[in-house]
């Protein structure tokens, strides 16, 4: 298969714009007993570093397994997808993890905070997964996170650490938001009525 290049002509803009994800004619097949069922069937897509875009479409339509594609914890029955350049094909379970660590961020429609932690220790928790941080920098990026979802107001000293109170989409978003900044692939799950997420 012809790699493609990393900077991709949208057509649609008039412009050349520099890829972090793409598909390219992906397939993902599931065998229910007897029954195959086509989840998705020959999609291409590019999305540019620092481009927002939704998928929509009727239930059943494949899009959460787009998402499960792009987010690395699926792999497509055939074609390619390339997050920053990087085949998902070529890459260990291993590096697939820490792919998903450093380079993607998740906001789940069940926001799958974890209870027992505060606020801040659920946003903190991907940076000290991701090390390289001093207590004191790791703090002040969760600070930056929580004001950027409108939640400043929200945060408590960091010697409390009180328990959330309840799951929120603008949480869950800060939480997935710390992988990095915006201009790396953030995959949102099926959208509802309570999910609405503020981009930078």
């Amino acid at each position: 298969m012809k790699e493609p290049h990393p900077h991709h002509f949208d057509a649609s803009i008039g412009t050349t714009m520099d890829v972090i994800v793409s598909a390219d004619n992906v397939t993902r097949d599931y065998d229910l007993g007897k029954v195959r069922v086509h989840a998705l069937r020959g999609v291409t897509l590019y999305v540019g570093r620092g481009e927002f875009l939704s998928v929509a479409g009727p239930s059943g339509s494949g899009k959460t397994t787009l998402l499960n594609l792009i987010g690395c914890v699926d792999t497509p029955t055939s074609g390619a997808v390339r997050i920053d350049g990087r085949d998902t094909r070529a890459l260990s379970e291993r590096e697939l993890t820490k792919l998903r660590l450093h380079k993607i961020g998740f906001i789940f429609q069940s926001f799958n905070l974890i209870s027992v932690l505060s606020l801040q220790q659920n946003v903190e928790f991907p940076l000290l997964l991701q090390g390289g941080l001093t207590r004191a920098e790791r703090r002040k990026r969760v600070e930056e996170l929580l004001a950027a979802v409108g939640l400043r107001k929200a945060t408590y000293p960091f010697a409390t650490w009180p328990p959330i109170s309840a799951p929120s989409p603008r949480r869950s978003t800060a939480s997935g938001w710390s992988r990095g900044p915006p201009s790396l692939p953030a995959c949102a799950g099926s959208c509802s009525a309570s999910a609405t997420p503020r981009c930078r």
